[in-house]
């Protein structure tokens, strides 16, 4: 059972459902989420705050529960209402951005997709994953060319995202960055997309841009997209080479400036074995957290 937090507009929702899994919207829909967390504070309305309705598992279930928007309320109240169960915190973004490990309670296992976090917090390591649903019935992969797709927040990278515009433009590459919260130059602010406009994007691109704030971080769902799509990948994520994916013939790592990238761009793309690719599929993931 995957317990996920759902704002209304998450694109990963349908994901998740169209890979037929019971996902659960944890907290009351009744309720605006600042309300639940002023009133988490007071046990005896756990009960009224939280789903329990829609919050059954089978005693031999695992429930992994997703970080986003996640409380040490919710946690403690889904181990005292489900003590029998295997609990596991799933960290799918950093540490610093959600709850603090010190948050989740004793039984609840904590598990992350950041190598660099399980060391620094001893947390148990798996995979990021890919969804299975996606890559039924993928168009033909095209041969290797030079539009490069970015999209993705601001996250205080903007600077260095429009400086490796630049420098690509400046290599004759045709980069449509897509940044969410940046004005365009009508004013116009860009907004948060649908997946299925994503992938499309992907889909018409031949490269994909994978930037970092902590280029040690654990890797986005950006790598993953050009694995599944046949698509090149510029990063500058330094731990990449660690991953049995990795071939300097798909993915340019980005160090110290774009040096090489033209015989990056007109070299041929190295099919991943599918062996390798099956790990990282969500069907895997959900049966790869050992004990």
């Amino acid at each position: 059972m995957i317990i996920y937090f759902d704002n209304g507009n998450n694109p990963f929702t349908p994901l998740f459902s169209a890979c037929g899994e019971p996902l659960i919207m944890p907290y009351n829909r009744k309720l605006k989420i600042r309300i639940i967390r002023k009133l988490e504070k007071f046990p005896f309305l756990w009960d009224f705050l939280y789903n329990k309705k829609e919050i059954v598992p089978r005693d031999d279930e695992t429930i992994i529960v997703f970080d986003s928007n996640m409380s040490g309320a919710f946690l403690r109240w889904l181990k005292k209402s489900f003590p029998s169960n295997r609990i596991i915190f799933w960290y799918w973004n950093p540490v610093r951005t959600t709850l603090q490990p010190d948050s989740i309670p004793e039984g609840i296992e904590r598990w992350s997709y950041s190598p660099k976090d399980c060391e620094n917090y001893g947390l148990k390591y798996n995979t990021t994953f890919y969804f299975d649903t996606l890559i039924e019935n993928l168009p033909p992969t095209r041969k290797a060319g030079g539009k490069v797709l970015f999209v993705g927040r601001d996250k205080g990278r903007l600077s260095e995202l429009l400086d490796w515009k630049q420098s690509l433009e400046q290599e004759g590459l045709q980069c449509n960055f897509l940044i969410i919260g940046q004005r365009n130059s009508s004013g116009a602010v860009q907004t948060e997309l649908d997946y299925d406009e994503v992938f499309r994007l992907i889909t018409e691109s031949d490269i994909i841009i994978d930037y970092y704030t902590d280029p040690t971080a654990g890797l986005s769902l950006r790598p993953m997209e050009a694995m599944f799509l046949g698509k090149k990948l510029i990063t500058n994520n330094v731990t990449i080479r660690d991953y049995d994916f990795y071939s300097d013939s798909n993915i340019f790592l980005c160090q110290n400036g774009f040096d090489g990238i033209q015989s990056f761009i007109s070299g041929e793309y190295q099919a991943v074995d599918e062996k390798i690719k099956t790990r990282y599929l969500f069907s895997v993931w959900k049966s790869s957290f050992g004990e």
